[in-house]
């Protein structure tokens, strides 16, 4: 015997019209009867035992299970609103702002439950709408994926404050009823993805449910007008310790390409759908698991001018080097977004470095970013960011040198692979004096004091980063020496002088 579970809204509706539908019917078959009235009061028992078997499967096994699903509106992007507001009916520009990749916080109350006896709940979402490949939503998350305060049981009663969480599983062969592999497969990896990327915050991607605990999730592949509608069904079950239980979940806004988990691509994100296809379905209640009513209309809807496509950014050039002592520029721009331009701009960079100019001038090495927002105030999903490297300049050292007419001198400094030498003498450059050192030719008198000047050139990093150093030639005159003859015999010995001092004598017997 299957039991009627009454509703909120639709359900209890029909409930009253169908009592008052079988008391008229009742009231007709007495009234009509073809039997005598002896008849009627002879049988009696048995028509009062058929009533109450026409009334029981109402009054014995009715439960008045309510049930109400809410949005979480954050307000209109030019005023958000933390915590959100929630409410029934749809979201739209008004009353609620989202970027794809944020999930919808959704909140469904439970009510007429049998604590601690198992139930379960079946939700739907659209994931793809019309032909093109177009998604709306497509997975479930936690309801606290947007930027302002999600509270659950704001303007509710009867919860005990603390929640129970529940894993989204990922899907798989095993939990998706038959889901079209190249659909499961693709939103598997974004599901994981996102997972992946918010582990260290499980309730982001998880339900949480107040007052019980969710046990299993199941998902189930939908269509709706053929091929242009499609959806996924959520069952989830879980086991009340009270009269009413609050399930909260968040709907993932599908994305195009983004920064952290791939989207479906260009032209198949949630804002290039019109209208307001995002839909979030309660299909059924079964409380027990064995007593499942579908509901006639339990629907909420948001309209696709509630996604804010942010703008995207970028610089140029994507990165610079330069020397030390010297600046770079680099130049920001904003690219689309739903506000488009002007866009605004919010640098920040190494020793507490900041600008709010589209241009930057800048010499101290570090990572530069920036924040774009469009003409809303909505900024970009990710900053753009460029790195300047700074380089020291060559430090060559060159010592001075002295050397005599005829002789030659040499010039050096230390030598480092990558870099390259070029000589000058008087600043003018010599031919083929590429080396870390330079001889001279014989040198002249003329040659004295020479400026023999070394440019190092650091080739290592591709810059024009260089250093100089030079030293000074000294050209000695030879001296003129004079000595004097002398005779002495055999066996003495003879002084012998020349002029200038300092010199070194040879010869036989010296």
């Amino acid at each position: 015997m299957k039991k009627s579970i009454l509703f909120y809204r639709e359900n209890t509706q029909w409930f009253h019209g169908s009592w008052q539908h079988l008391t008229k019917v009742f009231k007709g078959w007495c009234k009509t009867s073809h039997l005598k009235e002896v008849e009627f009061n002879k049988n009696w028992f048995y028509r009062f035992t058929i009533l109450l078997l026409v009334f029981g499967q109402f009054t014995l096994y009715a439960q008045s299970n309510t049930n109400n699903s809410q949005w979480g509106k954050n307000g209109p992007a030019s005023a958000p609103a933390s915590p959100v507001n929630w409410a029934n009916g749809n979201a739209q520009a008004t009353n609620s702002h989202f970027t794809e990749g944020q999930s919808i916080p959704t909140r469904i109350e439970l009510a007429g439950l049998t604590p601690n006896v198992p139930a379960s709940v079946t939700f739907n979402i659209n994931i793809t709408q019309g032909n093109d490949g177009q998604h709306a939503f497509d997975f479930f998350t936690g309801p606290n994926r947007i930027e302002e305060i999600v509270s659950p049981l704001d303007g509710l009663t009867g919860y005990n404050p603390v929640k129970s969480t529940y894993v989204f599983p990922i899907p798989n062969a095993g939990n998706t009823g038959g889901v079209p592999a190249g659909y499961y497969n693709e939103t598997a990896l974004k599901m994981a993805c996102q997972q992946n990327a918010d582990a260290a915050f499980p309730d982001k991607n998880s339900i949480w449910i107040y007052n019980g605990t969710v046990s299993n999730i199941t998902y189930v592949w939908g269509n709706e007008d053929g091929l242009s509608t499609q959806q996924t069904y959520c069952t989830v079950t879980f086991t009340p310790t009270s009269t009413k239980a609050l399930l909260v979940l968040g709907c993932h806004i599908a994305a195009e390409p983004t920064f952290a988990c791939a989207g479906w691509g260009v032209g198949n994100g949630a804002s290039t759908i019109g209208g307001s296809p995002y839909h979030f379905h309660i299909d059924n209640i079964c409380s027990p698991l064995s007593n499942c009513v579908t509901l006639g209309s339990q629907d909420q809807q948001m309209a696709s001018n509630t996604i804010i496509v942010p703008p995207t950014c970028s610089i140029a050039p994507s990165s610079a080097q330069i020397c030390a002592g010297a600046t770079a520029v680099f130049t920001a721009s904003g690219i689309n977004g739903s506000g488009g331009a002007p866009y605004t701009f919010a640098w920040t960079g190494p020793n507490g470095f900041s600008a709010s100019t589209a241009s930057i001038n800048v010499g101290v090495a570090g990572t530069y970013s920036v924040i774009v927002s469009d003409s809303n105030g909505v900024p970009a999903e990710a900053p753009c960011t460029v790195n300047l490297v700074v380089r020291d300049n060559p430090a060559p050292s060159v010592d001075d040198e002295e050397a005599c007419v005829g002789s030659t001198a040499t010039f050096s400094t230390a030598s480092i692979p990558g870099y390259s030498y070029q000589w000058y003498l008087n600043n003018i450059l010599i031919s083929g004096a590429t080396s870390n050192s330079y001889t001279t030719p014989a040198l002249a008198q003329g040659d004295n004091g020479g400026v023999y000047k070394v440019i190092v050139i650091d080739g290592n990093h591709n810059t024009a980063c260089d250093g100089e150093d030079a030293g000074i030639l000294t050209v000695n005159a030879l001296p003129t020496v004079v000595a004097n003859n002398a005779e002495v015999c055999t066996g003495f010995i003879v002084q012998l002088t020349a002029e200038p001092a300092g010199g070194t004598w040879s010869g036989a017997n010296v």
